[in-house]
């Protein structure tokens, strides 16, 4: 028999969690309007950490739920890397990634080593790698997008030099 404990948002955009436990499995949901479904399985308390995985539909979230619990599954975290590793996940080379950046391998080479770089920038790498480039800043009651980078004004503008997507 499932166990629930349900804590209701204490504001209106706020967030509502729903805890459940089967056995010796538990899976915590969190959900607040317009935002979905954030949930996490992982065996530590994780406070703060934010959800593991997010469903938009509550019909997606639900059957995630049965079928974390059913088949004594964990979620999964969101991928945290280094551009050096995400560059060698994808099989794209240091030489590939400079061509399409119109760099020099070594120009690539230092970028991977930095901790701090230009937004414009980094876009340009994700893109150049294929993928694309969100900004989300997380608050204790909301997530937002920032969006101010993604305009098509800022796209491929740093010196008149264009990314275009490695071949893979």
């Amino acid at each position: 028999m499932a166990e629930f404990e349900v804590d209701v948002p204490d504001k209106l955009g706020g967030s509502g969690w729903l805890d459940v436990q089967l056995e010796q499995k538990s899976v915590v949901v969190e959900w607040r309007a317009g935002k979905g479904f954030g949930i996490s399985s992982t065996p530590t308390e994780g406070l703060g950490e934010g959800p593991d995985e997010v469903y938009r539909d509550a019909a997606q979230a639900a059957k995630r739920v049965v079928e974390l619990l059913t088949k004594n599954l964990r979620t999964k975290p969101p991928l945290e890397i280094a551009l050096a590793k995400l560059r060698g996940k994808l099989h794209i080379s240091q030489e590939d990634l400079a061509d399409a950046l119109n760099l020099r391998q070594a120009s690539v080479s230092k970028m991977e080593r930095r901790s701090d770089m230009r937004v414009s920038t980094l876009g340009k790498v994700v893109r150049a790698l294929g993928g694309d480039l969100e900004i989300r800043a997380r608050f204790p009651d909301f997530e937002v997008k920032i969006t101010q980078f993604d305009k098509p004004g800022n796209r491929n503008q740093d010196r008149g030099r264009r990314s275009r997507p490695v071949a893979r």
